[in-house]
């Protein structure tokens, strides 16, 4: 796991880091600039590279405008604040695990499969 402050950190680990991330989790609201922008800094990225990496946007707005304007900006889904631990768990499920590699293990007397 690598933690990013800002944006800009955050677009310097994605590119700098020797590790291969499994998904971004994109808090919308950063100092330097927004989770909008930086998506969309990844997005335009991976047109060059041909890598998609799953981001789900992370807001405390809870309304259908402000999830549609992540899912706009190139978010793949999105959380709003506060979750528990249980809509954390799928939404990783969902984007980040890998049947054949796994990378996330599946909790203890769970039988659910990744959606």
């Amino acid at each position: 796991m690598v933690i990013a402050d800002t944006g800009a950190k955050a677009l310097v680990e994605l590119d700098s880091s020797e590790i291969k991330f499994d998904a971004v989790l994109m808090d919308i609201r950063m100092p330097d600039m927004d989770g909008y922008e930086c998506t969309g800094f990844i997005r335009a990225r991976e047109l060059v590279s041909g890598r998609r990496i799953p981001i789900i946007a992370i807001t405390a707005y809870a309304s259908d405008s402000y999830k549609a304007k992540c899912l706009e900006a190139g978010a793949d889904d999105y959380l709003s604040k506060p979750f528990d631990a249980e809509d954390f768990r799928k939404i990783l499920l969902k984007w980040a695990y890998n049947p054949s590699k796994p990378n996330l293990k599946l909790l203890p007397g769970s039988k659910e499969e990744a959606t």
